[in-house]
């Protein structure tokens, strides 16, 4: 049963990396990439900690468990729980070597990630925008989609077969959505 009161479960990574794993399976030759918005953000976090995701797309992202949890809690006047994995989740951005594309709303006060989050910032590509919390596409209209085609168009999408022939991926987003469960 889901609680009202929880940020988000375990299991929903869990569902998230299943989905990544017959999707790699399905589709050898593809670049996977993942797709996390607000909450799902943390889903791809964890996925991307565990090498798992050739790269990151994602809209107000969670960029600090803690600092989100305050906001979405003084929002809500009420607690909100996560497992126990949480505690973890700012450290696991240190492990995170993926290219990573950012949609930051100017006015978005509940997530936020940069750069800096990623303890690796060359890899990081941020875009900020007048808009709030998951307002990326209706403030930024077709170039939202637009800095999405450039972005993986700019990743490195060939590599060699071992016999020095080139090969050309595809890249597939999986996308991952978690709806906190107090705001429904």
């Amino acid at each position: 049963a889901i609680e009202r009161d929880t940020l988000y479960y375990d299991e929903f990574t869990d569902d998230a990396k299943a989905a990544y794993c017959y999707i790699k399976k399905s589709y050898p030759g593809c670049k996977v990439g993942l797709f996390g918005l607000a909450m799902g953000s943390i889903m791809a976090t964890e996925l991307a900690a565990n090498h798992m995701g050739d790269f990151i797309i994602g809209d107000s992202y969670v960029g600090n468990m803690e600092a989100s949890i305050g906001k979405i809690e003084e929002s809500y006047k009420k607690a909100i729980t996560v497992p126990l994995s949480a505690a973890s989740y700012n450290s696991s951005f240190a492990s995170i070597r993926q290219p990573v594309l950012l949609f930051n709303g100017k006015y978005d006060t509940v997530c936020f990630a940069d750069g800096s989050t990623f303890f690796n910032s060359n890899r990081v590509v941020s875009y900020f925008y007048k808009g709030g919390h998951l307002e990326g596409p209706s403030a930024l209209g077709s170039k939202y989609f637009d800095r999405i085609d450039e972005f993986i168009s700019n990743l490195d999408t060939s590599s060699s077969d071992g016999a020095g022939n080139e090969m050309h991926y595809a890249a597939i987003l999986l996308v991952m959505v978690a709806a906190f469960c107090a705001a429904l």
